[in-house]
């Protein structure tokens, strides 16, 4: 699928990551995630695109053009 397709997923709960990227057995590897807008109480976050590390941490995603323009995207469970 493109990312139009892969943000659609996200947008509805899903995970997902391109057929290239790194998957580790157990831990799912790397993958993509949307985060909707959210509150703790002192803070608002805006909605954002999280990259999931291969160590459990999140970073947001850069998007970069080769990415955005891929039709390799997967979603992943």
């Amino acid at each position: 699928m493109d990312f139009s397709d892969a943000l659609r997923e996200m947008k509805n709960g899903k995970r997902v990551m391109r057929t290239g990227w790194y998957r580790e057995a157990g831990s799912g590897g790397l993958w993509i995630e949307y985060a909707g807008p959210a509150s703790d109480g002192r803070r608002s976050y805006e909605p954002a695109l999280l990259v999931r590390r291969d160590n459990g941490k999140y970073v947001t995603f850069p998007g970069s053009h080769i990415d955005l323009l891929a039709d390799d995207w997967e979603a992943v469970e």
